[in-house]
């Protein structure tokens, strides 16, 4: 009787000790599960943080997550943003995980906010910083005018006659101009005007409801035309002035909020919006923005300013022999290195051929410059070399490449490689299977060989690689 007691207790003890063991094993488990995501979130919050700042570290330049499909579900469900992170993620089919034992999935994204991810050395194209893109290198002129006339930006001229904006006020002369019927009553925060050729263009900033809304109309002298029929033609969360600019043939408008927002009206009354270049970096808090076309048709060429003192810009829009902008260079730091410090820099006027005029005003002296356009270097082939972006030990099998940006006409050659020796020529979106099955690295390569016409450029905006690690 004794024994078998001592063995219920036995037995009982050993049940406790195995309820025990699974309880504080359980307890690990979780706990690992709840560390790994913390981690994970701290993770993505940095890489978003970074990015949105335009950090060149390595969450800032790039989007690396191993085949974790908890964290790429999360990152979809938070869809971030289209700029930031393509929402269709290697590993998942219609937002469902897609296992395999066989492959571990891994993707990449370059911005070209820096060049942390870019090998500068065999690399020979052109960065620009600011656009955040790859472009030729430009070519161009300052050169001074001794006798011009000095710039009036308050002022919109149709032949001899004359608009200008005072305050929140549209004047002709000393004559106040009413503005259309349905803007009046509301909160005008900006108000700007432009000329075109037979025309004006009025474009008035509203606030409501914490939303910044932008009306634009067309003006003869007489009567208002709203652009959109009735109401706003875009709403912004950000105050802003809208720049406008061009002639009849087609006309272009810059709203130089914190973000901007960049429309190009085409001669046949259409309007196109121009995404991924006027960015956060570039608009730097936003200016009120001056806008110049040289040029008519698929050969013009823009350029922005600012008309703000101490508030600098100059830049560069170019069509590629299409309809529509293609690209931009931005082309502010080419003040100071060849006509010095400027209190306020403004253009206003063509001169002849590919020439805009420009005032600077210097510290005590003013003086007129033409900017003479020649478009860009084109004489050579140029290369873009990656720096590897693989991040694990497991050998790269696969890889596919996807990338954004206009070839300007010219040859565009996009290569991957697992070691950086071997290339594999890579169509957009077609999957490469690497020969060197051992090698754990990989890159990518642009090859670019320019168009004959010097006015146009490859515009390289971005890069998305996804690759399959062998497990």
């Amino acid at each position: 009787m004794k024994e078998g007691k001592k063995l219920f207790e036995g037995l009982g003890i050993a049940f406790s000790v195995m309820i025990a063991a699974i309880g504080f094993f359980t307890f690990l488990f979780l706990a690992a599960s709840a560390i790994r995501t913390f981690l994970e979130n701290r993770i993505i919050e940095n890489a978003i943080t970074s990015v949105q700042k335009g950090d060149k570290s390595t969450l800032g330049q790039q989007s690396i997550i191993s085949s974790s499909t908890e964290v790429l579900l999360n990152l979809k469900r938070r869809e971030i943003s289209k700029s930031i992170l393509d929402l269709e993620i290697p590993g998942l089919q219609n937002g469902k995980p897609v296992s395999s034992d066989e492959y571990s999935y891994q993707t990449f994204h370059d911005f070209f906010s820096g060049l942390g991810w870019i090998d500068s050395v065999q690399t020979t194209l052109w960065h620009d910083k600011q656009v955040s893109a790859f472009v030729l290198p430009p070519k161009f002129e300052w050169k001074r005018v001794d006798s011009a006339s000095e710039i009036n930006t308050e002022q919109a001229c149709v032949r001899d006659e004359c608009y200008s904006v005072r305050g929140l006020e549209l004047f002709r002369k000393n004559r106040e101009v009413p503005l259309p019927e349905e803007v009046r009553g509301r909160a005008i925060m900006t108000l700007s005007v432009a000329a075109l050729d037979t025309q004006w263009r009025i474009a008035v900033v509203t606030k409501e409801d914490e939303e910044f809304k932008t009306w634009v109309y067309a003006f003869n002298g007489e009567e208002f035309k709203n652009l959109r029929g009735s109401g706003s033609l875009f709403s912004s969360k950000y105050i802003g002035t809208a720049g406008m600019g061009g002639n009849d043939g087609g006309w272009f408008l810059l709203y130089g909020g914190y973000e901007g927002k960049a429309l190009q009206f085409l001669s046949d009354g259409s309007v196109v919006e121009i995404p991924n270049i006027f960015n956060t970096r570039l608009m730097d808090g936003g200016f009120v923005p001056g806008i110049s076309k040289v040029g008519y048709g698929n050969d013009a060429t823009w350029f922005v300013w600012s008309k703000e003192a101490g508030r600098i810009k100059f830049i560069k829009l170019f069509q590629n022999g299409k309809s529509t902008i293609d690209g931009a260079v931005d082309l502010t730091s080419s003040i100071s290195s060849n006509i010095g410090i400027v209190r306020r820099f403004v253009c206003n006027g063509v001169v002849s051929g590919k020439s805009l005029r420009c005032n600077a005003d210097l510290e005590t002296v003013s003086s007129s410059w033409d900017f003479n356009d020649y478009g860009f270097d084109n004489s050579k082939p140029y290369t873009i070399v990656s720096a590897n972006i693989s991040n694990n030990i497991l050998p790269v099998h696969r890889g596919n490449i996807s990338y954004f940006g206009s070839d300007g006409s010219g040859k565009v050659t996009i290569s991957l490689s697992n070691d950086g020796i071997n290339w594999d020529v890579a169509d957009n979106n077609k999957e490469i299977i690497f020969k060197n099955i051992e090698a754990n690295r990989m890159f990518w390569k642009m090859e670019y060989t320019p168009a004959s016409n010097p006015m146009y450029s490859v515009f390289f905006k971005s890069v998305k690689l996804d690759f399959k690690l062998k497990r």
